[in-house]
């Protein structure tokens, strides 16, 4: 998911068709998609499934249409997108995912990353369900799906309502546990109700601050943690974040 900034520097398209075909070969009967692929070897569990990774199935090719305008990787993915979003669906119980390893590797109380302590599977998971689902409703548009489209669309705004009101906090103005993470992810995602945005963006930079512009974020907030303080008119922070020693 961290295409963009490998885009910017290098001509990837070609390894991006690879990955997809290779994504694809390794998908299951089932429709999930393994977090490795080629899948030489195979992990247990969420290890093997998380959401959090299998959502590049469905970015990757979205990404590639914008940077490049090629329509090439949706045509040929995209009813094996359709199986893996109808995989999730059906591990996810009221729209609530569970399968994840939430924000991976973040920075939490424990003394040393490893499992997320900070961001939860639930919430991490979640999001990106409802990623997949508005990205496959663009794509079905860009292929004439109109059906398509509506349902994805529908079914996209059904989980973000379901987001909010199971990790919005709305006396406190934070997402889960208030973590960089989790409100870096509802911003940039577009999670956020508009009337709150201000709050919650708030709520960040004060983590931020407050930590002496020390990230807590793992390998899945990290992107978001930078884009929601840039989107957010806050470049200021991430300069000091990234010059902290």
């Amino acid at each position: 998911l961290n295409g963009p900034s490998i885009r910017y520097e290098f001509d990837v398209a070609r390894i991006f068709r690879k990955g997809m075909q290779d994504m694809e070969d390794a998908q299951l009967a089932s429709g999930m998609v393994p977090n490795i692929a080629p899948e030489f070897t195979q992990f247990r569990g969420t290890f093997r499934s998380a959401a959090e990774w299998g959502a590049a199935f469905i970015a990757v090719p979205w990404q590639q249409y914008l940077f490049t305008g090629d329509l090439q990787l949706i045509e040929n993915h995209y009813p094996a997108m359709q199986r893996y979003f109808d995989y999730l669906s059906s591990k996810s119980e009221e729209d609530i995912l569970t399968e994840g390893l939430g924000d991976w590797y973040d920075l939490g109380p424990n003394h040393g990353p490893g499992r997320a302590q900070l961001t939860l599977p639930p919430l991490t998971a979640t999001a990106f369900l409802y990623q997949n689902a508005r990205l496959l409703s663009k794509m079905a548009v860009l292929l004439g799906r109109t059906d398509d489209a509506e349902a994805y669309a529908a079914r996209a705004a059904r989980i973000r309502n379901r987001f909010n009101t199971t990790f919005y906090n709305a006396e406190a103005g934070h997402y889960g546990s208030n973590s960089q993470a989790a409100n870096a992810i509802a911003l940039v995602m577009d999670l956020v109700e508009a009337e709150h945005r201000d709050r919650v963006l708030a709520a960040l930079v004060q983590d931020v601050v407050e930590r002496n512009y020390a990230m807590t974020a793992g390998d899945v907030g990290f992107r978001y943690l930078i884009l929601a303080l840039s989107d957010g008119g806050r470049d200021d922070l991430v300069y000091k974040m990234i010059n902290h020693e």
